[in-house]
């Protein structure tokens, strides 16, 4: 667009609803005196948040053959309808291959319509398969968003015709995998576990024996042995399944980080003999091995083919072809009848009798399936799995960075940034590094040069513009300009010096209104943090809120210094830890052996789901740290550790048997007391205790920042914890009975909590901390009734007491409300 003067860029503003200080701001080219041309140009943002009720989604069938898969399943299409979307497009028959049919979408909310086309001319295209040229052609002129796989390095020309169609392009097969909220989206991990479990399900279907070991009056028959190369998410997959059919599993990887989620799923994990050389890249990925490392796992490999009776192969390098593994002559010394399954058939194969796409037969009988459909024969099961996948990565596109119910690809989300390609036919892949913070402007107004050069004066250049992410180029030619338009122009420095002066103006304004509202806030939870203070019914409780208040600051400054990579075991550590709601049921436990009240009742419970959240929580976090230990690893000692725990845990207990106390629930003040008894505080001892508890599971938080820690910060969360509940333990002055009841309800729980942990597999772990985070939630919620019960037990009893006051009401309310929360959430996320 050409915009020859101020009259017509107020009309542009107008037209478009823009206002020039938040949208945009223009730049004119060289104006010559000498002519009558000149021309301004407009930077804008390029795409503003949509909201769901103006969005269309299409999804067409797709064309690839044999690709039985579709993008969208008829749940996901009431989720999205659910959520507000404008309409779901479906072509006809799309989701046939899975066993959908058009009836289905349309009682889930779908439009049918018959033809390719249409599907393809939406605002949002959902695929599954790269588009081909020809459905390229088809895109919405203006501009079509693509979410799909996109596979770069295959196809350059798609790529370009997607560009000149000024598409924008979300790669399914770009996300970075590393981000924690970037596994909901993950597409390639789902394909890869159907495609694992259908590997062995086809090995099975032309293996011609059993795959268990039976014993029958004919005879002994030994169980099958299955060679699984690659312990990636697919060779996990194939393991769990062969396992699970009675086969002898072996697995074999280049990386040593796998050994133990081998031995987690039953299989026996093989090494190369005499070279010790590490096959893992800072990404995770294999990587080429040396010509020694290669030399010694071939020999390992033509042993196996000797023993095995079928062989997956899933080893790939990411941008090359699939290496050679399994030789002619490897192969042709496997038993007769025995089956390989080459998953990396697709990048060439690992296996070289593998022909990409059939099923071959050797000479020798050996059966070598070349299949790369695998994920489509199982077209329910995994368009179900990819829709979930893509559906939630949809609904992330803003409302993640705070734009709820629209639709946005923002830069500052990590995970979507990491999946654009292409932006308005603009290539934006890859993704720019994490942002340093920008060193002080030498001067001030001075725009630094993108060549290097000296800072440059206020005024922008007349023939360059700078723009970010958020920002394209509207590009315009010179044009005739009439001598009253000419004369209602500025020179190009003037009119950049307005432009330049306007903006300091807004940013001016901008830190002002923040840097009020930031005050403004800070002055009401001031008064708010006052006013409970002049609430509070005692100086215990509001100890307890300094308490509180001072851990949530140290928790999350310790939060902040986690290497990502770790977020996984920070969240099941400090899932663990918050296994101390234990606490608040032994405060309120009663009773004998067995609880009596209704409040009792509800605090054993909450007491028994708090300790299956300890066991689970702190077995889960180790086991997720052994998967990065290396066999060469030095050892952590943890077990050491021990004795600090004892000495903790030992000291209290003893010196709350030694005192009389002055803590609640203590003997009478008239009761006698030894000289030893004088000399010890029980309340101080308690307080210390706890004291070290807290400093415990804070750096439990803390170690978690390293690798080289994260083990030791597993072991302080457990000393933590531990030394938390010795000292409610002592503090408690309860009968007997009631002590052995509380011993039951933890060591019950914590026993079952560590079983679960121990048996689950290993690719279920990340689930299953939501699942043990759902118990924390239950045992906040059944501590803040019991509280709230138990109160009105005392009263309605005759006993004598003192009524449940309003703060004590209103926080137990509120951890009814936030237990509640967290246990849907939990549930949900599980």
């Amino acid at each position: 667009m050409i915009i020859r003067s101020r009259k017509q860029l107020h009309n542009y503003q107008t037209v478009h609803h823009l206002q020039l200080s938040q949208h945009c701001f223009v730049v004119a080219f060289s104006a010559k005196t000498t002519t009558r041309y000149g021309a301004l140009q407009v930077v804008r943002y390029k795409s503003d948040p949509r909201p769901y009720p103006s969005l269309t989604i299409g999804v067409p069938r797709e064309v690839c053959d044999g690709e039985k898969r579709v993008a969208v399943s008829p749940q996901s299409v009431k989720q999205l309808i659910s959520e507000g979307v404008g309409a779901v497009v479906v072509e006809s028959h799309a989701g046939e291959g899975a066993g959908w049919s058009d009836a289905e979408y349309v009682a889930a909310g779908a439009n049918i319509v018959p033809s390719h086309d249409q599907a393809l001319k939406q605002d949002i295209i959902f695929k599954v398969r790269p588009p081909t040229l020809e459905e390229v052609s088809h895109l919405h002129p203006s501009g079509s968003h693509l979410i799909s796989y996109i596979q770069l390095a295959q196809n350059p020309q798609l790529l370009d015709a997607l560009s000149q169609r000024k598409a924008t392009v979300i790669g399914l097969d770009c996300l970075q995998r590393t981000i924690s909220r970037a596994q909901a989206f993950d597409t390639l991990t789902s394909m890869a576990s159907v495609a694992g479990y259908r590997a062995v399900v086809e090995a099975v279907h032309e293996y011609k024996g059993f795959m268990s070991g039976q014993i029958t009056a004919a005879g002994k028959v030994p169980p099958a042995k299955v060679l699984i190369i690659g312990g990636g998410v697919a060779g996990l997959a194939a393991a769990v399944t062969a396992k699970g059919l009675g086969a002898i599993v072996r697995l074999f990887d280049t990386r040593s980080s796998v050994a133990d989620q081998a031995a987690s799923v039953g299989a026996e994990f093989l090494q190369v003999e005499g070279v010790k050389e590490e096959g893992e890249t800072k990404s995770g990925y294999s990587k080429e091995m040396s010509k020694e490392f290669i030399e010694a796992e071939m020999r390992l490999f033509h042993q196996q083919c000797r023993e095995v009776n079928l062989i997956i192969t899933t080893a790939m390098i990411p941008g090359k072809p699939a290496p050679k593994l399994l030789t002619k002559e490897m192969v042709d010394d496997m038993k007769p009848g025995s089956v390989i399954v080459d998953l990396a058939a697709e990048s060439g194969g690992n296996s070289e009798y593998t022909v990409k796409g059939e099923r071959y037969v050797t000479d020798k009988g050996v059966v070598v399936l070349g299949y790369t459909d695998l994920p489509s024969r199982l077209a329910a099961q995994a368009s179900t799995l990819f829709s979930s996948n893509v559906v939630k990565l949809f609904l992330s596109m803003g409302p993640f960075t705070g734009h709820k119910q629209h639709f946005y690809i923002d830069d500052k989300d990590e995970a979507v940034r990491s999946t654009l390609v292409l932006e308005d036919g603009e290539l934006k892949w890859p993704p720019p590094p994490p942002a340093l913070p920008l060193a002080p402007a030498a001067a001030a107004g001075a725009v630094p040069s993108s060549n290097g050069a000296p800072p440059s004066s206020p005024h922008i250049a007349a023939d360059k513009v700078v723009a970010d992410n958020h920002t394209t180029l509207t590009h315009m030619t010179a044009a005739a300009a009439t001598p009253a338009e000419m004369q209602s122009q500025r020179p190009a420095t003037a009119m950049s010096s307005a432009s330049s002066g306007h903006q300091t103006d807004k940013a001016e304004v901008s830190r002002r209104s923040k840097a009020l509202g930031s005050n403004l806030g800070l002055g009401a939870g001031a008064a708010g943090l006052l006013a409970l203070g002049a609430a509070s019914p005692s100086a215990a409780f509001s100890s307890m809120l300094t308490k509180f208040g001072l851990a949530s600051i140290c928790g999350y400054q310790a939060v902040w210094g986690v290497t990502p990579a770790l977020h996984s075991p920070l969240m099941s550590v400090t899932n663990a830890v918050s296994g101390l709601t234990a606490i608040g049921g032994m405060v309120l436990a009663g009773g004998g052996l067995v609880p009596e009240t209704p409040s009792q009742w509800l605090a054993a419970t909450a007491m028994t789901a708090s300790a299956i959240n300890i066991g689970g929580g702190f077995t889960i976090t180790q086991r997720m740290l052994d998967m990065f230990r290396r066999p060469a690893d030095p050892p952590a000692y943890s077990h050491f550790y021990a004795i600090p725990a004892a000495v903790m845990i030992l000291t209290v207990t003893a010196g709350s048997l030694m005192t009389s106390g002055s803590s609640n629930g203590g003997l009478d003040s008239d009761t006698t007391m030894g000289p030893a008894t004088m000399l010890i505080s029980s309340d101080g001892l308690i307080q210390a205790a706890y004291l070290a508890a807290s400093v415990a599971c804070l750096s439990a938080i803390g170690c978690l920042s390293n690798q080289k820690t994260a083990s030791t910060g597993n072991t302080l969360g457990l000393l933590g914890v531990s030394t938390g509940i010795a000292a409610a333990w002592a503090s408690l002055h309860a009968p007997i009975p009631v002590y052995a009841q509380v011993v039951t309800c933890l060591g019950v729980g914590g026993l079952l909590g560590r079983q679960l942990a121990s048996k689950i597999n290993i690719t279920d772990l990340p689930q299953m901390v939501a699942a043990f985070h759902s118990l924390v939630g239950f045992a906040a919620a059944a501590t803040a009734i019991s509280s709230v019960i138990a109160g009105h037990e005392v009263l309605g009893g005759g006993a004598t007491g003192h009524e449940v006051d309003m703060v004590h009401q209103v926080t137990a309310y509120l951890g009814d409300v936030i237990g509640a929360i967290t246990l849907t959430g939990s549930v949900v996320a599980f």
